[in-house]
């Protein structure tokens, strides 16, 4: 679209030819370049009066007139390279991305500083920057660029966001009211969600990057775009410490993980971290919880059925194997203890065939205990994914089929002291395809009045009680 918006412009292969229509009344024109032409067209923002195209040599740019609508009919190179099919601009990445037929099909993308040091002098594309390469060229012959939407008024303290299980779309609830839903039409483009002690939501993924939404100014920052965190696999999840760093967790490279530090002009510094050894494909594995000091991250391996703490200064990991059995999908991390780590799994300690279990974990040393305690009475109920609210301790599970349960915090801990509790009783917070087999969760974080810290300080006092009794009666 011209940036006066009153045309937009486009390419058809087969007659070689260029188009513009005006979009107030339909009137359309056509050229034919020079050259042959591929399919997709980009104006820049900084270029108003050039009309990009993608081309068999590469992309070419050719006059263009805002008024009018009018094309020039001499072309000129601006990147030189293979077979080129998509084309698209993305004004808040400040980045042109580029499909070719290159190495068997890769993405590509420029930088405004590359495309203006081409408009001089033509550049090759093999020396741009890399976002994936696909092996297959001929799929890659439409782009476009999925800007972080805007979200006035939409995070709130306490909301529920999940996953679902395609890994394409964010589901968001209020208490028992289902708010909105955020959809991209393409399966595992996103990963997962986090959020922050801030209450600030996070949502990351392969096709998005990462990008935070504020919950005091309800503005979108994109802190990582797609290409910063492409060349390894799928990105699966996102965590965040308390100075700002992020953890990706991927699906690919032995189970990698990424570590972006704050550069302190606005960016991120990327860092190797370490691998998590989880090679599992399903979309339940890889999504991954903090510590709150910050020392470990924990992630998860539907199919490894391990769990692993990874030291986030280190790369060092520590590992949990089920004993026997599967686990069932993915973790949470006790907020107020960091005591212990909640899981699904089947024929674990003789539960037949999922149950709910916690095992002991040492925040400080990143050690895991050797027995899990199992949470539940009834066998018959499947969580593939649950998450803490981080104030309250409360517990919400996603079961199979289509339910979102709760646990108070107070029934939590009675489990832990020996009295599980039967996931059919509790109430269903929401019932509805959308919380089914759920890939991810997490509960936007809560800042605490002083009367809230108080009764964390209770809650957690009455964690170490039960836990006295509990192991007294053991005794």
């Amino acid at each position: 679209m011209s940036v006066n918006e009153l045309f937009i412009a486009t390419g058809v292969w087969g007659p070689q030819r260029l188009y513009s229509m005006r979009l107030t009344d339909g009137m359309m024109s056509s050229v034919n370049p020079g050259t042959n032409v591929a399919s997709q067209t980009a104006i820049l923002p900084s270029y108003p009066n050039l009309l990009l195209y993608s081309a068999p040599d590469g992309v070419r740019t050719v006059s263009f007139d805002q008024l009018t609508g009018q094309i020039g009919t001499s072309s000129s190179q601006l990147l030189v390279g293979d077979f080129t099919d998509g084309l698209a601009y993305s004004a808040v990445a400040g980045r042109l991305y580029l499909s070719n037929r290159a190495n068997g099909g890769e993405i590509r993308f420029a930088t405004n500083a590359q495309l203006a040091q081409a408009m001089s002098s033509p550049i090759s594309i093999s020396t741009l920057g890399l976002l994936l390469q696909s092996g297959n060229a001929s799929i890659d012959r439409d782009l476009a660029v999925i800007a972080p939407p805007p979200y006035p008024g939409l995070v709130q303290q306490g909301d529920i966001w999940i996953v679902d299980s395609s890994l394409r779309s964010v589901h968001q609830f209020r208490g028992g009211t289902k708010v909105s839903t955020f959809t991209l039409n393409a399966d595992d483009m996103i990963g997962g969600v986090a959020t922050d002690a801030n209450a600030n939501l996070y949502i990351a993924g392969t096709g998005l990057g990462v990008y935070r939404i504020d919950r005091n100014t309800n503005q979108v920052a994109w802190l990582l775009k797609p290409d910063e965190v492409a060349g390894v696999g799928t990105v699966r999840d996102v965590a965040v410490a308390a100075d700002g760093t992020l953890y990706i967790t991927y699906l690919g490279g032995n189970g990698r993980v990424d570590k972006f530090t704050p550069d302190g002009a606005g960016g991120y510094t990327r860092t190797p971290l370490g691998t998590t050894g989880l090679t599992g494909g399903d979309r339940g594995n890889h999504h991954s919880w903090l510590t709150n000091n910050g020392q470990y991250l924990l992630t998860s391996g539907r199919g490894d059925n391990k769990i692993v703490a990874m030291n986030t200064t280190t790369g060092s990991t520590t590992t949990w194997s089920l004993p026997s059995g599967n686990l069932a999908a993915e973790i949470a991390l006790d907020p107020l203890s960091n005591a212990y780590v909640l899981f699904c799994g089947g024929d674990v300690g003789g539960g037949q065939p999922y149950q709910l279990f916690a095992l002991s974990f040492n925040p400080n040393t990143g050690t895991f205990g050797t027995t899990p305690i199992v949470l539940n009475t009834d066998t018959d109920d499947w969580v593939d994914a649950l998450a803490f609210d981080p104030l309250t301790g409360d517990l919400y599970m996603s079961v199979r089929y289509n339910q979102l349960v709760k646990a108070t915090y107070a029934q939590y801990l009675l489990a832990l002291a020996g009295s599980p509790f039967d996931i059919d009783l509790l109430p269903r917070v929401y019932t509805g395809s959308e919380v089914n087999i759920a890939r991810d969760m997490v509960v936007t974080n809560r800042v605490p009045e002083p009367a809230a810290a108080m009764l964390l300080l209770i809650g957690a006092a009455g964690l170490l009680l039960a836990r006295r009794c509990w192991n007294r009666s053991e005794k």
